[in-house]
């Protein structure tokens, strides 16, 4: 968790390949190059960070929720597996 959050890993995050977007961490602006922080718009950072929106915390009842319905999609994939599913499941 403690990367994550880091400068570096923010920096890496925000330029991969399957995510282009603003860091949570004004820091990882030290890890970008200037083409990187033109295409993310890094000058505009402040005002990205102000309108952002927190994810709420789920309560204990729609984190269990959640947990279940994680497990029943994760058994869902095993069980197409072995049963030789047609699609590509990674």
């Amino acid at each position: 968790m403690k990367y994550i959050v880091s400068p570096e890993a923010q920096a890496v995050l925000a330029t991969s390949s399957c995510f282009w977007g603003m860091p949570a961490n004004s820091k990882a602006g030290d890890q970008l190059s200037s083409d990187q922080k033109t295409a993310l718009r890094w000058d505009q950072q402040a005002d990205h960070a102000a309108r952002t929106q927190l994810y709420p915390a789920p309560d204990a009842d729609r984190d269990a929720d959640m947990q279940d319905l994680w497990l029943e999609t994760l058994q869902q994939r095993v069980s197409a597996k072995k049963a030789g599913a047609l699609w590509p499941l990674p």
